[in-house]
């Protein structure tokens, strides 16, 4: 009986150490307004194409009093059932990124089950205007 008690709290204690928390679009987008963001739903996404593993991104402007820009930042919040998903949904992302030739090269951010793609209004080569807020946002969520 003993046996049977032990064995059962080690296989619990094991499950429990293993699962990971799923995040919600509204998850991510709660972090980031709390980075100092403004957030913005864009209903008419250009970014249909970007589908990953059939999931199509939830498009956001972001902002902040601080910096405004003419045209701007754009996130892509992709989220998948499972951090395996994501994963795959990555590669996928990496592979249509392969095939095109495009001045704009977007920074991804990945925690558990969601996928970041920030597509910045900045050069080729420098860091995205809210780089650090996104990484916090990020971490966050992780934690």
């Amino acid at each position: 009986m003993k046996l049977k008690f032990l064995i059962l709290f080690m296989f619990m204690f094991a499950a429990s150490g293993c699962s990971m928390k799923s995040h919600t679009s509204r998850d991510v987008l709660i972090e980031i307004e709390k980075q100092g963001l403004d957030v913005a739903y864009i209903s008419d996404s250009p970014f249909e194409e970007w589908q990953l593993r059939g999931i199509e991104p939830e498009m956001i402007s972001v902002q902040s009093q601080k910096v405004k820009f003419e045209l701007p930042e754009v996130i892509g919040v992709y989220i998948f059932k499972s951090e395996e998903e994501r994963a795959e949904g990555r590669k996928e992302f990496d592979d249509k990124m392969a095939m095109l030739n495009m001045n704009i090269i977007p920074k991804l951010y990945e925690g558990n089950n969601a996928l970041l793609i920030y597509w910045s209004n900045v050069k080729l080569g420098q860091q995205p205007v809210y780089d650090d807020q996104i990484t916090n946002a990020i971490e966050n969520l992780n934690k």
